[in-house]
This record gives C-alpha cells, sequence and structure tokens, in this order.
C-alpha cells in the first residue's frame, strides 16, 4: 500500500482557476468603461445599448461553464465520485497544437487538457504538469452528464 500525496483537489481551488477571474475582472472593467465613454459624450442609448450587450456576452460565456462548475461540485460534496488506482500508462503528452494529454488508470481511460475553463484537473507537462508513464496514482472522478471524465482529485505515490 503506497503513501500518497494530493498534487490537485477540485474542493480546494478556486472555480477554473485564479486566470479566468482576472479575465472576468477585466472584462467587467471593459464592460463598464465602454458605457462610461459613451455617457460623456451624451450618448445616453448607446451607453445601455454597451452596456446590456457587454453584459449578455459575458454572461452567454460563463453561464455554461459555471452550471458544469456546480453539478461537479454537487457531485464531490454528494460522494458520487469514483477512484482508480494504479500505475498510468499509455501516457500521451499534449502538444501545442494538441494540447489535450490522456492516460489508463486501473483499465480506465482519462483525458485532460489546460483549457482555460478546464473543470478538473488541467496540468499538461507543457505547463509544469506532472503525470507520466509509470506514475503510481489514485484519483477521483465524475463523469459528467456532458460526456466528459472531470479528474477531481489526484493523488501521487511519494
Amino acid at each position: 500500500m503506497s503513501n500518497y500525496v494530493t498534487a490537485f483537489d477540485f474542493s480546494t481551488r478556486l472555480p477554473f482557476g485564479w486566470h479566468v477571474w482576472v479575465m472576468a475582472a477585466a472584462v467587467m472593467v471593459f464592460a463598464v468603461a465602454v458605457p462610461l465613454r459613451f455617457r460623456e459624450t451624451g450618448r445616453w442609448r448607446a451607453a445601455f445599448v454597451a452596456l446590456v450587450g457587454s453584459l449578455a456576452v459575458v454572461s452567454a460565456i460563463i453561464f455554461g461553464p459555471a452550471l458544469q462548475y456546480l453539478e461537479v461540485a454537487r457531485a464531490v460534496r454528494e460522494g458520487r465520485v469514483q477512484v482508480a488506482e494504479g500505475t498510468i500508462m499509455n501516457f500521451a503528452q499534449a502538444a501545442r497544437r494538441h494540447p489535450v494529454e490522456s492516460f489508463e488508470l486501473d483499465g480506465q481511460q482519462f483525458s485532460y487538457s489546460d483549457r482555460l475553463l478546464s473543470l478538473g484537473y488541467g496540468g499538461t507537462q507543457l505547463f509544469g504538469g506532472g503525470v507520466h508513464d509509470g506514475l503510481r496514482a489514485r484519483l477521483a472522478y465524475y463523469d459528467a452528464p456532458w460526456h466528459e471524465r472531470v479528474i477531481t482529485k489526484l493523488e501521487v505515490a511519494e
């Protein structure tokens, strides 16, 4: 029996990571600054349309992933995750034009990427991730209804 160290835990991370929140804040600043600029020139209707349009775009971008995040968080909280343990095999590393890594663990196939709105583990080797062939690991995952296997916890052997 191996001792494991937690490398990733969905329940202790900010939703989507810090970089998404920085991007959202920048978009919101833009969404407020543009209408203020229109207001200064006396074009109130244009300011209102710019504000509503900006908020609609931001909402449309964030709404779907936010619902998915809530679903995964509920599954983790209610214990509806499965566990796989063993040695990682058949690891396929991400590349610049193909940012998805995949591997097999305990007879299950897993894949992930470092996409901006990724829900679970997304530490590709391109950006310092530590998954590789031969690594002894235990992970918790959730088979989401949108046909994605979300890695909610990754533990690696010491």
